[in-house]
């Protein structure tokens, strides 16, 4: 697969057993009565792409700095100065400047792979089972998809192991493709990621470039901190405007 590429067309090999699949909405949602089916199909497709004329990929935050490729942020994500910086400057014994710390991303390894139930229930509801942080945002999301209103949708969760993000939005796309299917087919649907699949869709916790200046009394404590933070945000918003703010949020609780 080439970056930026555009699909031109999808074709799946004629060898196929006639019963193996339900329906086929893309190449990345495939409908069967098993999963075994669902794979069969998900690996028999052939995707033609025009390769033509693309732009350079970018990969990584110095290429995105280059092309000034960036996300928006709303301004009631954006981060807000903490304190007095004019007076910690006033009080430094102690300087560090321009410091520069690179961070790498990091992968979520959950137990429970990725996976949701889709029911419909009577007098244009659904009801959704799914392994997620964020029920709310869950619901909101889920109800766009079959254009059912939200009141009609109950969205239910069992307790989680852990809330560190593995599961804060990444289960959406999971729970939605149970949700588009199930009106389609009149009938319950549910989705499970295998290992593989999971793991490529958890995209995992933002590659940093830290660039900060630190000043400090001598008894060790900091004064004033100016940080400029170049996060690796991917492809897509995700929930890329919220990071630099739960950073600051962060730092609020020192002294």
């Amino acid at each position: 697969m080439k970056p930026l590429a555009r699909v031109t067309g999808i074709k799946f090999s004629p060898r196929l057993p006639k019963d193996a699949v339900i329906s086929v909405n893309s190449f990345r949602d495939i409908l069967a009565e098993s999963r075994k089916n669902a794979n069969m199909v998900a690996e028999a497709a052939v995707v033609y792409y025009d390769t033509e004329d693309l732009e350079p990929a970018i990969l990584s935050v110095e290429d995105a700095v280059e092309r000034s490729s960036f996300f928006e942020v709303p301004s009631f994500f954006q981060p807000k100065q903490v304190g007095d910086f004019s007076k910690g400057m006033a009080e430094v014994d102690h300087k560090i400047l321009s410091a520069r710390i690179p961070l790498r991303s990091q992968y979520y390894f959950f137990m429970e792979n990725q996976s949701a139930l889709a029911i419909l229930d009577e007098d244009n509801c659904m009801v959704i089972y799914s392994l997620m942080q964020c029920p709310e945002f869950l619901h909101g999301t889920v109800a766009r998809c079959p254009r059912i209103p939200e009141h009609n949708i109950r969205v239910i969760m069992r307790r989680v192991g852990g809330g560190f993000g593995g599961k804060s939005v990444r289960s959406m796309p999971v729970a939605t493709a149970c949700a588009v299917a199930a009106p389609k087919l009149n009938r319950l649907v549910r989705t499970y990621l295998n290992r593989k699949a999971d793991m490529i869709l958890a995209g995992g916790r933002h590659p940093m470039k830290i660039t900060y200046n630190v000043e400090f009394k001598s008894n060790g404590k900091i004064t004033t901190l100016h940080l400029d933070v170049l996060f690796n945000a991917g492809f897509s918003t995700d929930i890329n405007p919220i990071m630099a703010q739960n950073m600051v949020g962060d730092l609020k609780k020192y002294n």
